[in-house]
């Protein structure tokens, strides 16, 4: 059995973003990954089981990647209101910089690909998140809704302008970010 190069799983992370990102999911295959690789389909394998553990791989990978950027500068003893506005910064931030990896978390999050496990991992990750919410709701700052509509209704509408400046290669200024940010606080608030 072949030694499992760095190097190697670097490149194939590498081009199942590229493709993901191009491409969407449907129709991902292992030799269109190897191809983006410049590599033998059968060197997939000696890394990854299937396009499904590659995948889980993948969205826990850049998952954990994430909440430690959005974690950034966050301190409970501030007021509510400073670290909600420092975390979704810091998800935008992560969103701008990274559109390959948050197309992939985002698309990754609605398949059907994901294992029990690693939605449970994922369940854990984003608990503090959820904490904070709560804590949010328990001062009467922000609106007494269901925390997976509050995370669902977040993620979707940074996800959609990091996109969307991307995709019209245009600048996110630090005005419109809080321009966004105004929009966002006026929408959830109590």
């Amino acid at each position: 059995m072949k030694s499992k190069d760095e190097q190697k799983e670097s490149t194939i992370i590498r081009a199942t973003l590229q493709l993901i990102f191009r491409e969407g999911l449907a129709g991902l295959k292992m030799s269109n990954i190897a191809k983006q690789a410049s590599m033998a389909v059968g060197t997939l394998y000696i890394y990854f089981k299937n396009k499904e553990d590659l995948l889980n791989h993948l969205f826990l990978y850049f998952k954990r990647e994430s909440m430690t950027q959005l974690a950034q500068k966050i301190d409970f003893a501030q007021p509510f209101k400073v670290n909600f506005k420092q975390l979704w910064h810091n998800y935008l931030a992560y969103a701008v910089d990274n559109p390959e990896q948050a197309t992939l978390l985002e698309q990754l999050h609605y398949s059907p690909y994901l294992r029990p496990e690693v939605v449970a991992e994922t369940d854990k990750l984003l608990q503090p998140i959820r904490d904070m919410l709560d804590e949010g709701k328990r001062q009467m700052l922000i609106k007494n809704t269901d925390n997976e509509l509050l995370l669902a209704f977040l993620s979707g509408s940074i996800n959609q302008i990091a996109r969307r400046f991307h995709e019209n290669d245009r600048k996110l200024s630090p005005e419109l970010r809080e321009q966004a940010f105004d929009m966002t606080w006026d929408a959830v608030r109590a």
